[in-house]
This record gives structure tokens, C-alpha cells and sequence, in this order.
């Protein structure tokens, strides 16, 4: 169990939730909570803003590194032309709210290439989920999440083409799903299966590139393993729910 840390402004503790104190998530700390900061409200706005506007700035630098290295990961694979082409140009930013999920404890320890710049990064960036504990369970949430970096939602805006990282926690079934939009998936650690139409789950390693076409099922699991992989979307809705299959 980690130890909460308390954060000062000027005088009083500010308390900190659980959700932002991984043992190397301490960096949200810095910024304040105003609504517990009693009789110095107005300090406490000046320097939220300021820690606010320099996280953004470093916020805007990571999402340019992370787009970037996305871009090269998958420069050459089969099927990604057509994704590159449509890739967004230009330094056009949008602001984040940065948030991490409970899935995110299983990026530390990773280290190197461009899964180890997420892992680095995760407390500046925005992790999502598509479903809710109705969908495919409590369970599951705890081991499943997704951050974007290009797209509608993403700090690199794109109407065109989505990319950003999806993280499964080991011991994980996603269970068969389908989308309008045509899908890359490229594995960056952990070995997990696959299943796509009818076929059997078989292991994919890191590296191996997986296309789903439009509307194609399909599902992957995790085991001893978490599994980071970068992901892109290309048609269609690119904020669309997934049709839950299995």
C-alpha cells in the first residue's frame, strides 16, 4: 500500500484522493485542491492556474512526442498508408484534462522505446474507457483502459484518423466487439491472444501488427501479462461505441 502525501498551501494540509498516488504518480499532487484550501481561496486559484498552464504546456510537448512516435512505429506496416495519409499536419493542440485509471499501475516498470514514453508520461494524459460496468463488469474496468492522442478527443485534433494506446491488465478477456472504423492494433509489450471473425485466439507478439477491416469481430485476452498496444482508427464514427458481441 502506498502512503498518501500531503501537499501545503501556505497553511493547512491538502489531501490528496487515492486514484492520483500511485507510488509514481505523485506529480498530480502539485496541483492544489481549492475547494479544501479554506480562507485562502484566492492564493490557491493563482497558483492552480500557474501549475495548470505549465502542465499544459508539458501536456502539449508529450502529445507532439507521443503522435510522433506513433507515426514512425507504424510507418511501412501493411494497411497503415492509408491511416498516414490522412495523418494531421500542423501543430494544433487541444487541452487535456489529465486523469489515470486503476489499469494504469501495470505501466510501471516499463521502460524504453515508446511504451516506456506512456509510462513516463501517464499522469499528463487523458486515460478513457469505452464501457461501463454494465457492459462487461466491475472487474474488467479495473483492468482495462485507453488514452488518445489523435483524434476527436486527443490533444492532436484529427476528424480523419484516431491513434493512442490501449493498456489491458493481465488475466483480461476484451470480450468480441465490432466497429464501423478500420482498426491497427500493434503490440508494444506483454504476449496476449487474439480472435478475429470465427478463427481461434492465437498469441500475438510484440511487434506483430493485427488489422481488423470494418465491422470485423473481435477479441483479445491477456495472461500473466499486462498488454500495452498503440492502436489507430480510420472511418466512420471516430468516437463510436463498439457493437459488444460476446
Amino acid at each position: 500500500m502506498w502512503r498518501l502525501r500531503d501537499r501545503r498551501c501556505r497553511k493547512g494540509p491538502i489531501r490528496r484522493s487515492r486514484r492520483s498516488c500511485y507510488p509514481w504518480f505523485h506529480r498530480l499532487a502539485t496541483l492544489p485542491n481549492v475547494a479544501e484550501c479554506s480562507g485562502r481561496r484566492a492564493a490557491c486559484k493563482r497558483r492552480a492556474g500557474r501549475a495548470r498552464r505549465t502542465g499544459l504546456e508539458c501536456d502539449m510537448d508529450l502529445a507532439g512526442r507521443l503522435a510522433a512516435g506513433i507515426r514512425a512505429a507504424v510507418a511501412g506496416l501493411p494497411g497503415a498508408a492509408d491511416f498516414l495519409a490522412d495523418w494531421p499536419e500542423g501543430g494544433a493542440r487541444r487541452a487535456q484534462v489529465p486523469g489515470v485509471l486503476p489499469v494504469c499501475r501495470w505501466l510501471e516498470g516499463m521502460a524504453g522505446g515508446l511504451g516506456g514514453e506512456v509510462a513516463r508520461g501517464a499522469v499528463a494524459l487523458e486515460w478513457r474507457q469505452t464501457y461501463g460496468a454494465g457492459d462487461f463488469g466491475a472487474a474488467f474496468l479495473e483492468r482495462y483502459g485507453w488514452t488518445e492522442i489523435v483524434g476527436l478527443r486527443g490533444p492532436v485534433p484529427s476528424e480523419r484518423v484516431a491513434a493512442g494506446f490501449l493498456l489491458l491488465g493481465p488475466d483480461v478477456t476484451y470480450p468480441a466487439h465490432a466497429h464501423e472504423a478500420a482498426e491497427i492494433y500493434l503490440p508494444l509489450s506483454g504476449v496476449a491472444w487474439w480472435q478475429k471473425g470465427d478463427a481461434a485466439f492465437a498469441p500475438v507478439p510484440v511487434g506483430q501488427a493485427i488489422h481488423h477491416a470494418p465491422w470485423v469481430p473481435h477479441a483479445m485476452r491477456t495472461g500473466a501479462e499486462p498488454m500495452l498496444a498503440l492502436y489507430l482508427w480510420r472511418g466512420g464514427d471516430l468516437a463510436a461505441k463498439s457493437v459488444i458481441l460476446g
